[in-house]
């Protein structure tokens, strides 16, 4: 029995040495130099796995060797659970997430659902394996002596693993690091001290808000958010793959933007950034008491909100499940007038996919019946709500409406071939996008809108040598975004913006008067704006923001009073100085924003 749980744990390892020696091909040009790194991480833990084993055998009583046995498989089980969440999300297994996924677990379970059966059946059979292997009784128990000896070499072996082998400095240090150690605590948690608070209200405290003209267009706006779009799976933005050309060729139309970086590594913090102007979210906490959205309710001045009071009428359409980490409340927490998701009874007896979705055609085939709706929807009905409109208005408020997609999340399954293959999802995802842009075009959108189209964060695969070539840091953060208007414009904006930057950029098109508390940022307009530094939180290390400004770029460590850089180019250090308590005020402001 302990050979065979030898094997199970050598197997588990080796599947993760051959997970990792594709990243390591990537990043240091070799493959089996992954190999001391992974030993020297993983050896402790796993020669810990192996003592809780050794212990069971102490005796044939099923009292005793039963509890010693869950518990070594368990070990075993988180172990392989790590291996299997890094190839496919290239992040950790973080008990953090873990928390918010199985607070939703009928969710979950159809998540899961999606995933090849072959991978079922590799589970199902290891489960079968682990669980008859931990309940037969051993045949014998192990000499005492010979087990105490056993577990004493351990120690020494696990310390020469740890301490000798020799390990090279890994840009992906995060991957090679043992399950535990991706879990230990982060500086996250780290309050800011008295001391360093009245520092940020003495560098911040009287800046009030800046009021400038804007164009008062009250254009009806869509928002497109693709789930996953990144840069390298387009030709226009990168060259390095042709997976979106209906896409890229009406960006090529349009205005588009060269250097525009996400908030942070997954959907929620994209809509944060989008929908409040915040450029990140890390709240002051421990990641595994972190609510969703947290940092990001009771908001003042919120992008719908702000719509709302210039008379626009908002809504949040997606085919995913708003009951997942809470999406639905927070939207109209944030203020959205409507919203609605994979309960919508017009998909009922549609199939189903990731996050109970729809196939993307379905949901972009009820954007435009809903768009449509609300440019018919009665003048005189609409004029009893808004006393404002006068009869040299338009039938109807103009609207705001965000669609955001689904059939582009990770497992990649193409809906109606069946494809487990990432460029056939997008190559999918690029043709229904595409449709619905003509759709609206054919509807008259573009007499008097605009539409934004954008991704919510870069899609959580592997970083390849070539994109880390192009784009450098910004590999982690760089996404596609275009604008198309009624008037032809076609542009290539390269300034460097964030998510953030959208919503002020709306204002600025619909309003008369945007008052802000940061510098003025337009996207459409970027040499009237003034330049500033935007920030990405990494999904590897948690406790890590990059930094990109005009003049240079960055990673920092976040870590209360004793947050710092771990890497900057071409940043002086006054300007460090700055972005430091900059992030200290704004992971301050959201202390006082917790989740209701």
């Amino acid at each position: 029995m302990f050979t065979l749980f030898c094997g199970l744990t050598l197997l588990a390892l080796l599947t993760r040495l051959w997970t990792l020696q594709e990243l390591s091909a990537q990043v240091l040009g070799c493959r089996l130099c992954i190999i001391p790194g992974v030993i020297e991480a993983d050896a402790p833990y796993l020669l810990g796995v192996l003592g809780l084993f050794m212990v069971a055998g102490l005796s044939r009583r099923r009292w005793w060797f039963l509890p010693w046995r869950v518990l070594a498989f368990m070990g075993l089980a988180v172990y392989i659970a790590d291996v299997v969440v890094m190839s496919e999300y290239f992040t950790r297994l973080k008990l953090s997430d873990a928390m918010i996924y199985l607070a939703q677990p009928a969710i979950v379970w159809r998540y899961l659902l999606n995933f090849p059966i072959f991978d079922w059946v590799v589970v199902a059979f290891t489960l079968g394996i682990m669980a008859w292997a931990g309940w037969v009784r051993p045949a014998r128990s192990l000499p005492r002596p010979a087990v105490v000896m056993a577990l004493a070499m351990l120690v020494p072996v696990g310390a020469i693993a740890h301490y000798v082998i020799p390990r090279p400095d890994y840009v992906h240090e995060w991957a090679v690091r043992n399950v535990v150690a991706a879990n230990l605590p982060s500086g996250l948690a780290e309050d800011y001290s008295p001391a360093m608070r009245n520092d940020v209200a003495q560098a911040f405290g009287n800046a009030g808000k800046t009021c400038v003209s804007g164009e008062g267009r009250r254009d009806d706006i869509v928002m497109l958010v693709l789930e996953s779009w990144s840069a390298y799976q387009s030709d226009y933005w990168s060259g390095l793959n042709d997976w979106t050309p209906r896409l890229d060729a009406l960006a090529s139309q349009g205005v588009s933007f060269m250097n525009l970086h996400a908030g942070g590594y997954n959907t929620n913090l994209g809509l944060i950034s989008l929908l409040t102007g915040k450029q990140f979210a890390l709240p002051i906490a421990d990641p595994q008491a972190a609510q969703p959205f947290a940092t990001a309710w009771d908001l003042p001045d919120t992008l719908p909100e702000s719509l709302n009071r210039l008379g626009y009428h908002t809504a949040f359409l997606t085919s995913g499940n708003l009951g997942f980490t809470r999406k639905g409340e927070w939207l109209s927490n944030i203020g959205f007038d409507y919203h609605e998701g994979q309960d919508f009874p017009g998909y009922a007896g549609k199939p189903r996919y990731h996050f109970d979705a729809v196939a993307d055609d379905v949901l972009y085939e009820r954007a435009l019946a809903y768009i449509d709706e609300q440019d018919r929807i009665d003048e005189q009905d609409r004029i009893d709500e808004q006393d404002r409109i006068d009869e040299q208005d338009r039938s109807a408020p103009p609207n705001f409406i965000v669609i955001e997609n689904v059939s582009s999340h990770q497992p990649y399954e193409q809906p109606y071939t069946g494809e487990r293959d990432e460029q056939a999802v997008f190559r999918y995802m690029d043709d229904t996008a595409a449709d619905f842009i003509e759709g609206l075009r054919h509807q008259g959108f573009f007499e008097h809108g605009l539409l934004v189209v954008i991704s919510d964060h870069r899609a959580m695969t592997m970083v390849s040598s070539k994109e880390r070539q192009l784009l450098g840091q910004a590999a982690d953060s760089l996404i596609p975004a275009f604008v198309l208007t009624g008037n032809p414009r076609q542009e290539k904006v390269d300034e460097l913006f964030h998510q953030a930057d959208v919503m002020p950029t709306l204002l600025h098109h619909v309003a008369d008067d945007v008052c802000l508390s940061h510098p003025k940022r337009d996207m459409l307009a970027p040499a009237a704006g003034q330049p500033m530094c935007v920030m990405h939180a990494r999904g590897d290390r948690r406790d890590n923001l990059d930094v990109f400004c005009p003049a240079g770029s960055g990673t920092v460590k976040v870590d209360g009073d004793d947050t710092h850089f771990i890497i900057s180019r071409g940043l002086s250090e006054q300007r460090q100085k700055r972005l430091l308590l900059r992030i200290a005020r704004d992971r301050l402001a959201g202390a006082h924003s917790p989740s209701p």
